[in-house]
């Protein structure tokens, strides 16, 4: 990747953690300040130059994005709801910003090839759904964006093909035909052998495994077949997401927070790269004027933009603002940016693509940020609802289980407590940081050891991951 790993590797970190802090203080999606920061980073003279192979982004860092972003952010009750919308949307507005994204930038950059152009349009036309869901009507921008990310790898792939083989990009197309179908099934056939996989799996660890190992058995099993790799992946997340939610597991908790981190890293990682690589657009080599560039930037910002405001005057006049200022990209439009191969021009069009993230990202400050609200009322009653039947299961096995009066009384009262939500958060937090600072007095005063210290600690920290102090 660079001439030292060790190096980048430490200023990505350095940077990440500084965005974290930033996108909280500004309400940004945290693609802006990444690449920001990557950027200035990249200006450093020590800094080494950044070369990633775009076989390495395709197969390694795009396929855990795609996968969580299908199997933890999907809704399918909702989504079934809002199908038209969304089909329209993720495919159809994905599709016609793809296609004129290329014919713009072929027009005003005409040495950049087709192939490179198309892959310029498939990387800025899907949205990133983390972002726009504080803008409310979930179910459609989510459906929108998961839709179009899988439009948009097929597109690339495209591209890819046309780039390569120097084939006609129609005739490209028509060879996808049977690998696009091909991928969507051996996806769904991923997910429900993983689901059946998950049913009799009891370790915490293997679980996990399995678990972050599904998106690459899927991709590398897909392109070996010569199927749709992408495609794949997002048919086997969707499965798994709609499928195995209601599957308990041991490493649930567990597996939640390391996807969650796994997915922040490479979001961070893949941002602060491209920032980094923005500095090519400078060197002699990159073979484009600046103003050319400039004007290509602009027009692609307008198109994208336009496009979104006819696309939501026919889908959806409620909410036409959010929709069309809405349209933030972000960790897949930097990964197909950074993976756009070496050919003429492409320093300049991973600048194009990333300054659509930062003006997208940008434009959700136009937008009130008291947006986002929490279904407060339809968690209350969900709450109760759980809390009845657990009473009522409490009923029904205590005689089995052998349990006393006094037990079963003090489980009514837990339960009772859960059932009136707020307070009980911020007691749980109070009585596990009063369990932990006396774990560590034991543990210093040598009445327990090391082994037990940590056991217990764990078991109050998965009972409690809120709170922050620890002994």
């Amino acid at each position: 990747m660079s001439s030292d790993p060790v190096l980048i590797a430490a200023l990505v970190a350095v940077c990440i953690v500084a965005a974290r802090l930033l996108t909280r203080r500004l309400r940004l999606p945290p693609t802006v300040p990444l690449v920001l920061l990557g950027l200035v980073i990249g200006a450093l003279p020590w800094v080494p130059r950044v070369e990633l192979d775009p076989q390495f982004v395709l197969a390694v860092l795009i396929p855990p994005i795609i996968y969580h972003h299908a199997a933890h952010r999907s809704a399918p009750r909702e989504a079934r709801a809002v199908l038209g919308p969304i089909t329209a949307a993720g495919i159809g507005l994905t599709l016609v910003t793809a296609a004129a994204v290329a014919a713009v930038a072929r027009l005003l950059l005409p040495e950049v090839p087709w192939g490179a152009a198309l892959a310029l349009g498939a990387a800025v036309a899907p949205t990133d759904g983390h972002a726009l869901v504080r803008l409310g009507h979930r179910p459609l921008l989510r459906g929108e964006s998961l839709i179009g990310e899988g439009v948009a790898l097929v597109l690339f792939a495209v591209a890819l093909e046309q780039m390569e083989q120097g084939v006609d990009v129609w005739h490209a197309t028509a060879q996808l035909a049977g690998a696009i179908a091909g991928g969507a099934a051996l996806g769904v056939a991923f997910g429900w052998l993983v689901v059946r996989m998950r049913r009799f799996a009891k370790d915490p660890g293997t679980l996990l495994v399995l678990s972050l190992a599904t998106p690459y058995a899927a991709h590398f099993s897909a392109e070996h077949l010569g199927l749709s790799a992408p495609l794949a992946t997002v048919a086997a997340g969707f499965y798994v997401g709609a499928r195995g939610r209601d599957l308990h597991t041991p490493a649930r908790a567990t597996e939640r927070i390391s996807w969650q981190v796994l997915v922040f890293l490479l979001g961070g990682a893949i941002a602060v790269l491209l920032g980094l690589e923005l500095r090519d657009l400078l060197a002699p080599t990159s073979g484009l004027p600046l103003g050319a560039v400039a004007l290509a930037t602009a027009a692609v910002l307008v198109i994208a933009l336009a496009l979104r405001w006819v696309a939501g005057l026919a889908i959806c006049r409620d909410m036409l603002a959010g929709f069309t200022l809405g349209g933030s990209r972000g960790a897949v439009t930097l990964a197909l940016a950074l993976a756009i191969p070496a050919v003429t021009g492409r320093s300049a069009l991973v600048f194009v693509a990333a300054a659509v993230v930062l003006c997208s990202g940008l434009a959700l400050l136009a937008l009130s940020p008291a947006a986002e609200e929490r279904p407060v009322e339809e968690e209350r009653r969900a709450r109760q609802s759980a809390v009845s039947a657990a009473i009522r299961r409490l009923d029904q096995v205590a005689g089995r289980l052998g349990l006393d009066r006094g037990t079963i009384w003090a489980q009514r009262q837990v339960l009772t407590l859960e059932a009136n939500c707020g307070e009980l958060r911020d007691l749980r937090s109070e009585l596990a940081m009063a369990q932990r600072e006396t774990l560590g007095q034991l543990y210093a005063e040598g009445t327990i050891g090391a082994g037990t210290l940590h056991t217990l600690t764990e078991e109050i920290d998965l009972r409690d991951p809120h709170s922050t102090t620890s002994p």
